[in-house]
C-alpha cells in the first residue's frame, strides 16, 4: 500500500508545498505543488486520504498561507464557515458574498469529491477551483468524479494510494459459529448444505464481477 506525505519547503521568503509518495520504504515519486496545478489523490476506505489532507491543512496554516478545507459531504453553505460575514444574511446570499470575497491567493483542499453531483455543490466547487492557487482533491476514484469535474481536472496529477482496507463483515463470524454448533449437535448433513450454499453465492458473486 502506498502512502503520501506532505511537507513545506522554504526558499527565501517563499514557502512551497511538496509531496513525497512512498511504497513501503521506497520513495516512488516526489514533486512540488505548482501554481494552477490540481492533484487528485484516489484510494479506497482507510487509505489515508482524509488524514493526509488534514495534515496538509495544518502545514499550510502554520506558514500563514490561506487555505480552505472542504468536506463535500457537508452542506455547501458550511464550506466557507471560517469566513465571517459583515452583516447577517440568508444562507444563499451569504454563500454568494463569500465566493465574491475569497482571498486573492489560497489553496483548496477537497475531501470526498466523489459525492459532488449536479446542482449547487458542483457549480460552487467548479467556481472555487478556478479561483484557487492550487488544488488537492481526495476521492475514491477519479472515474467516480462528476464528468464536469473530470473534464476540469483532465490534466491533473493523479496519485493512487490503493484500495485501502476492507471492512470486517461480522456475518462470516456468526455463520462460522453456527456451523460449529451444528457440527457438535451431530447434524452433519446441514454442514454440507451450508457449504453448498456458500459456494453457490460465491460463484454468483464472482460471475457478476467485471473482468
Amino acid at each position: 500500500m502506498r502512502k503520501l506525505f506532505s511537507y513545506i519547503q522554504k526558499i527565501g521568503r517563499h514557502s512551497y508545498v511538496c509531496f513525497s509518495l512512498k511504497a513501503g520504504t521506497k520513495r516512488v515519486d516526489q514533486f512540488k505543488l505548482k501554481i494552477g496545478q490540481v492533484v487528485v489523490v484516489e484510494g479506497g476506505p482507510l487509505a489515508g486520504k482524509t488524514k493526509f489532507l488534514k495534515r496538509l491543512l495544518e502545514q499550510i496554516q502554520e506558514v500563514g498561507e490561506n487555505v480552505f478545507f472542504i468536506d463535500a459531504t457537508q452542506a455547501v453553505t458550511k464550506w466557507f464557515s471560517i469566513i465571517p460575514l459583515p452583516v447577517k444574511m440568508t444562507a444563499a446570499r451569504g454563500l454568494r458574498w463569500k465566493l465574491d470575497n475569497l482571498p486573492l491567493v489560497f489553496y483548496l483542499l477537497v475531501d470526498n469529491a466523489q459525492t459532488v453531483n449536479e446542482g449547487q455543490k458542483l457549480e460552487t466547487l467548479l467556481t472555487v477551483i478556478e479561483k484557487a492557487r492550487s488544488v488537492v482533491v481526495a476521492t475514491r476514484s477519479f472515474s467516480q468524479l462528476h464528468p464536469r469535474l473530470q473534464a476540469r481536472m483532465r490534466e491533473a496529477k493523479v496519485i493512487s494510494l490503493g484500495c485501502g482496507a476492507d471492512t470486517f463483515d461480522i456475518t462470516y463470524f456468526i455463520v462460522a459459529i453456527g456451523i460449529i454448533v451444528v457440527a457438535l449437535a451431530g447434524c452433519h448433513h446441514l454442514i454440507y448444505l451450508a457449504a453448498a450454499l456458500r459456494y453457490l453465492f460465491q460463484g454468483m458473486r464472482i460471475g457478476g464481477r467485471k473482468i
